[in-house]
Formats: C-alpha cells, structure tokens, sequence
C-alpha cells in the first residue's frame, strides 16, 4: 500500500474512533439520565399509587404522598420531553457503525489490491456509507466533543502532522476520495 493511501486510511481511522467514542459516551450519559429519572419514577410512582388510597389523618402523610405526587408527574414529563433512552439508543446505533466503517477499513488494509481501481472503488462506497451515518446522526454536545479531543490528544495531533506532510496534501488533489 503507498504511503499516501496509507496516510488517507490512518487519518480516516483516527477520525471514525472520534464519531464512536463521541457517540458511546453520548449514550452512556443519556442511558445513565435515564436510570437516574426512571428509578424514582418507578418507585415513587409505586408508592403513590400503592396509598392512594390511604387515609390517614395525619397531615405529613397526606403532604408527603401530594408531593410525591408531583414529583412522579414532574419525573414522567421530564422522562417523556427528553427521551434519554431514545436518544441512548440512537447514539449507541450510530457508534457501532462507526465500528463497522473502521472494521471494513481494517479488511481493507489486511487485503491485496490493485492499488489506484480497488482503492477509488474503495472510497467511493466508503464515504458513501460514512456519509449516510453522519446525515441522521444526533448531535454530540460540545461538552462530549471536548472530552473526545482530549481523550484523543495525542492521535489529533497526528492528524495535523499528516496534513503538513507534503505528500499527504498531495493526496487531495491526486484522488477523488476526500473526506
């Protein structure tokens, strides 16, 4: 494999495990929101539902289980406004894409080819498919993207040495296959 095809591969690489490890912390943190509403909710809403029929007379109890009250249709609305679970799942989707895209370009590199031909139709149906991933992907918080730049530092700044390498700026204008 030439050295510039090399490059592309490694920078496209460095790139995907970014969007995954955006997105899988993404997930986590709407999955953990989740858990987080959804216990109480689940609990509380048990409880008042078990002495909605209580009749005490003292007054604590029946403030306590009014307040509980609100609080089961304030954890409710919010759950439903948010939809952490939802938006878990959808970032958790997309990562393992991402997953997928680095995986073909493992299989890519491990494979024998004619390098100009198999390579062009190589990124033709690869930014095809890393296109279609990123239009109805969520969006990462800016939050996220900050943890993933320092969480990946050190191969971001790969990236800017590849880009000063002369013949990597070659690329660009040699193949049709920027992304």
């Amino acid at each position: 494999m030439s050295e510039i095809i090399n490059q592309r591969i490694k920078k496209w690489e460095i790139r995907l495990n970014a969007a995954q490890t955006g997105h899988y912390i993404a997930s986590e943190k709407f999955q953990n929101i989740h858990i987080i509403i959804g216990l109480p909710l689940v609990v509380l809403s048990t409880f008042v539902s078990a002495f909605l029929f209580f009749d005490s007379e003292v007054f604590w109890h029946t403030i306590f289980l009014k307040i509980s009250g609100l609080v089961v249709a304030l954890f409710a609305s919010i759950q439903t406004f948010i939809r952490p679970a939802e938006k878990a799942e959808m970032h958790r989707s997309k990562a393992t894409k991402y997953g997928k895209l680095k995986r073909d370009i493992e299989i890519f590199r491990n494979s024998q080819f004619d390098e100009d031909h198999q390579f062009q139709k190589f990124c033709q149906n690869f930014i095809f498919e890393w296109n279609a991933i990123a239009e109805d992907a969520p969006l990462t918080k800016k939050s996220i993207r900050k943890k993933v730049n320092k969480l990946l530092s050190e191969e971001f700044e790969n990236i800017a040495k590849l880009e000063k390498n002369s013949s990597f700026s070659s690329l660009n204008k040699n193949t049709q296959c920027d992304h």
